[in-house]
């Protein structure tokens, strides 16, 4: 990790996410607070969001003063714990419903590779925010492009609320057969998307869990 850090900080933080929190942690501990804001940056926020939560309040205090990007973890980290709001990722894509499908097009490119989470459905929303619907890259691509979004778009749309319990996620996403879920607030407000990855970390969390009651371990 520490050579990877030394010459290639984008593939070391790549590795760092598919590592236990815990382990990672280990890795982080003993670098200055600076570095560590640097390295979280390249994270999404829901992954820096579990590192940062198990640092100590000093250190994790610092590293706000420090941080860029990983002022989205921060406000992960707001929510109450083991909450649907803990593990979205606040900086999902969406559309305005009155954009014509080409313009939903170049919206899109627009926001490629600056770290914004997009999956194979694109979230629709109002003037202030609230989430109106859902449309699939497919159907955006297919249709004529001066077509208004809202003309296509689905309106019934499977939403998980940011107070929601986090093992109740998974029963929102993989019932409908999607790759992810759009978070809301109580005002229906898009504020982030829960992606498969997400669910399968509580499903993991909640067998052991299980398995661990049943040999009096837990």
């Amino acid at each position: 990790f520490d050579i990877l850090v030394t010459h290639e900080r984008t593939l070391a933080m790549q590795a760092f996410a598919e590592l236990d929190p815990a382990l990672g942690v280990a890795l982080l501990e003993d670098r200055p607070e600076r570095e560590v804001a640097g390295l979280l940056d390249l994270l999404d926020p829901d992954d820096a969001a579990r590192v940062l939560e198990r640092l100590p309040d000093e250190v994790r205090h610092a590293i706000r003063e420090a941080s860029g990007r990983a002022g989205g973890a921060q406000r992960l980290l707001d929510h109450a714990d083991r909450t649907a709001g803990r593990i979205m990722n606040p900086n999902s894509f969406s559309v305005h419903e009155a954009l014509t499908a080409g313009d939903a097009v170049a919206a899109l490119q627009r926001v490629a590779g600056q770290g914004t989470e997009v999956v194979f459905y694109l979230y629709v929303v109002d003037s202030d925010g609230h989430l109106v619907g859902v449309t699939s890259l497919r159907r955006l691509l297919l249709v004529q492009p001066s077509t208004p979004v809202r003309d296509f778009m689905v309106t019934e749309v499977v939403r998980i609320g940011r107070q929601r319990a986090d093992w109740e996620a998974p029963h929102l996403v993989f019932p409908y057969n999607r790759p992810a879920g759009p978070g809301v607030d109580r005002r229906n407000r898009l504020i982030g998307t829960i992606t498969v990855d997400d669910v399968i970390d509580v499903i993991e969390d909640e067998t052991t869990k299980d398995i661990q009651r049943l040999g009096g371990l837990e």
